[in-house]
């Protein structure tokens, strides 16, 4: 089942994660371009930094689903690991975000959020 987002705690790797990045969205009608600074911690933001030439260029690909439960089975009985995760904030707090790593099979990183409120 969905996991309530009040106790979910950051995830890098599998890990406990500890970072922190500002945020910056642009609505452009259906599409969201949203740009992140990382500042502090380990995180897949730097990650993509230090192994992109210029570190510039395409990270993810977010898509809103109801809820992730779904979307985890499938992961997981491909083999997609998470990369990251965590809860949200501001205008999206109460939702739940989850980046797997995608990467080999399609070029970058895939975020889902789900759209349901908890």
């Amino acid at each position: 089942t969905d996991v309530d987002v009040k106790e979910l705690p950051m995830m890098y790797k599998g890990k406990p994660g500890n970072f922190a990045a500002k945020f910056c969205f642009f609505d452009l009608g259906n599409i969201e371009l949203e740009v992140i600074q990382p500042l502090e911690g380990d995180n897949i933001w730097t990650d993509f930094l230090k192994t992109t030439p210029n570190g510039m260029g395409l990270h993810h690909i977010k898509f809103s689903t109801p809820t992730h439960e779904p979307i985890r089975e499938l992961m997981k009985e491909n083999g997609v690991p998470v990369t990251q995760s965590g809860a949200s904030v501001g205008l999206n707090k109460g939702k739940e975000w989850v980046f797997y790593g995608t990467d080999e099979l399609v070029g970058f990183p895939v975020e889902i959020m789900n759209s349901i409120v908890k």
